[in-house]
């Protein structure tokens, strides 16, 4: 199975990366030991396998997403990149800077596949923003 994800024109430093994988059974613990920072805890042993799986699914897809947006290598995304599931999935620290702004992380679903997929962007901010969503054709009030 393939993904792909595109910016329209890459300005502005707006970075996308995506990831999919498939795993039928939980990963052995040297797997983990090597892949996954102290932070990054998945569900214990005592857990439904099916959790734990969907855990390192979800946290090695969100790191291969972010190193394919950042343009590192796996192994340098394996170190430098932490990721929290809780309360939401989310950048918990990028090298040195925690809780780094402008990551969104998106867990996407495709319905009937096995697969975890996460989708990484990064909008750089840009100081005040003025809304410019409105539905309402007499705009902001």
């Amino acid at each position: 199975m393939t993904v792909a994800a595109l910016v329209a024109a890459p300005r502005d430093g707006i970075r996308i990366g995506i990831d999919i994988e498939y795993l039928a059974t939980p990963p052995p613990p040297d797997l983990l030991r090597y892949a996954l920072r102290p932070g990054e805890a998945i569900a214990p042993a005592d857990r439904p396998e099916t959790v734990r799986r969907e855990e390192f699914l979800t946290l090695w897809t969100a790191k291969e997403a972010m190193a394919k947006a950042l343009g590192w290598s796996l192994l340098r995304a394996l170190v430098d990149v932490e990721i929290t599931l809780r309360p939401r999935l989310s950048l918990a620290r990028l090298g040195y800077e925690p809780a780094p702004r402008g990551w969104q992380l998106l867990p996407l679903n495709l319905p009937g596949t096995p697969h975890t997929i996460t989708l990484v962007t990064h909008h750089p901010p840009s100081g005040p923003r003025r809304e410019n969503t409105w539905t309402s054709p007499a705009g902001p009030r």
